[in-house]
């Protein structure tokens, strides 16, 4: 039999990574001529075709052409897609930017690895429950089996190492356009996300902006010249400083080349530039630590994207004593893909469920959660696991979540009519759809009930329904409706409080 082929996706509005599962081990794909990130900057041609990557970003202030990076930010922030356009009308909006880099990163995938059989997303923390729907459909468009989706703190620490048994911590990342601190809690069966602690103006943008800034006057007094008038100098400065901070490894002090001239610098005068941003970035983590249940021997996992930010690693150590601990790129992605092949094929597990907790075996004694993974025993969710609700809670149309009924609530209808008085009505026409096509029902038990109304044309997962005893659905169950037009999706999504 052949073994399935498992890729974790990491998606961040700074850029996907991908990991694959091999004979080894998860370890990461080349997705960048010399990246493993394929950065979040999308470059519009123009004429409908978009390029991600490093090329998108050294020419984001530069290009005449149209340059985004705040697409995933929006879609995972706001309740809904607005279709926004870029520049110009003809230019694809953020959802459709979203799904085109799903597809990139699937390609270079494939071109990898020949085929891909699975796929489990890690989103973080701020990514709302009400568009994990769109993300997935999305995902699936571009050719994404997806199986799970999880909390990408949850994953990052499946494959970090000195993961305490008992006790809770803070892991802490930087996006692009945000930051955020995520509280977990850890118990001898598993882990738990409890509390996400976000700031919405901190971010990797701003501390660029504000260090290109206060360089941009060193070259004024030093080199006679404004690069901020100057949106190729400008734009030099972006490029080698983000280069400087990349390399953990690089020298003691930086110098930046441009036309007019060139400065030296080093990371102690580069924190003095942003030093009421690295006070904001230390309140963050402090929201996260103060919730753990000993903050004075809280331990705090710093996301790989905190070299970025120079002297933050510092002052978070200053004002909390904490145990730091630093994560590699693409941590969650590594941790995701293994979460998915320590997992049996038989095991009941929801799909596609989102998971913001997850269990380990019982009799597990070593702290470093990778050695002690065992295909088929070390993880549990679903409805064997200490994560709910496994019971049907949403249905899936075109992207959107629509929360299904509780007990004793009234009937979810489906249908083409305007006075639905609860359910969806399906405004384009769809040959066959009846004003009332079918209803649903939560039982008293939790579980949802399909009936018809009426001799209508119904298909659960491809098979005619023509009895009129009613049926159980199970998450995952594909309902077509009409003429084999209309599909909507019965899914299983972890609770707000989860």
């Amino acid at each position: 039999m052949t073994k399935k082929r498992l890729l974790g996706i990491e998606i961040s509005d700074l850029g996907v990574t991908a990991a694959r599962l091999s004979e080894s081990g998860a370890e990461l794909l080349p997705l960048g001529s010399d990246s493993l990130e394929l950065s979040g900057f999308a470059l519009l041609t123009g004429k409908g075709e978009v390029e991600f990557g490093k090329p998108a970003f050294e020419q984001s202030l530069t290009s005449e052409l149209a340059v985004d990076n705040r697409y995933w930010y929006r879609l995972a922030t706001t309740e809904e897609d607005s279709g926004r356009k870029i520049r110009r009308r003809s230019q694809p909006g953020d959802s459709e930017l979203a799904q085109a880099h799903l597809q990139a990163v699937i390609e270079k995938c494939l071109r990898l690895e020949g085929r891909i059989d699975e796929v489990v997303l890690g989103v973080p923390g701020h990514f709302k429950r009400s568009k994990l729907g769109w993300l997935i459909q999305a995902a699936q468009a571009v050719g994404m089996r997806v199986k799970h989706v999880m909390d990408s703190s949850l994953g990052a620490l499946l494959s970090a190492s000195e993961v305490p048994i008992t006790g809770s911590f803070a892991v802490m990342d930087i996006h692009w356009n945000t930051a955020e601190a995520v509280h977990v809690v850890s118990k001898n069966s598993g882990l738990e996300r409890r509390d996400v602690a976000e700031d919405r103006v901190l971010g990797l943008r701003q501390i660029l902006d504000r260090l290109v800034e206060g360089l941009a006057k060193r070259f004024i007094d030093e080199c006679r010249f404004d690069p901020s008038a100057r949106p190729e100098y400008a734009q030099q400065l972006y490029n080698q400083l983000l280069a400087y901070l990349s390399d953990p490894n690089g020298a003691s002090v930086c110098r930046l080349q441009t036309g007019k001239g060139a400065i030296s610098t080093d990371r102690s005068a580069l924190a003095e530039m942003i030093g009421n941003e690295l006070r904001g970035f230390s309140d963050l983590a402090g929201r996260a630590v103060n919730q753990a249940t000993d903050s004075r021997d809280c331990t705090v996992f710093f996301s790989s994207r905190i070299r970025l930010v120079p002297g933050l690693f510092e002052i978070i150590y200053q004002d909390y004593a904490i145990k730091p601990r630093l994560m590699e790129k693409g941590q969650a992605a590594t941790g995701a893909v293994a979460f998915r092949g320590a997992l049996s094929d038989n095991q009941a597990v929801d799909e596609p469920l989102f998971h913001t907790a997850v269990k380990f075996e019982a009799s597990r004694e070593r702290t470093s959660q990778a050695e002690s993974m065992r295909p088929g025993r070390v993880y549990h969710s679903g409805r064997e696991g200490i994560l709910g609700p496994t019971n049907p809670t949403h249905l899936l149309f075109q992207g959107r979540l629509l929360e299904l009924p509780e007990f004793g609530g009234a009937d979810f209808a489906i249908g083409k009519s305007k006075s639905i008085p609860s359910g969806l009505a399906v405004a384009e026409p769809v040959k066959g759809l009846a004003q009332c096509h079918v209803l649903l029902r939560r039982k008293e038990d939790g579980s949802i009930e399909l009936t018809r109304n009426g001799n209508n044309l119904t298909w659960v997962n491809g098979e005619s329904f023509s009895s009129n005893d009613a049926i159980t659905l199970q998450v995952g169950d594909v309902l077509t409706l009409g003429e084999p037009v209309l599909q909507v999706m019965i899914v299983g999504m972890a609770r707000d409080d989860a």
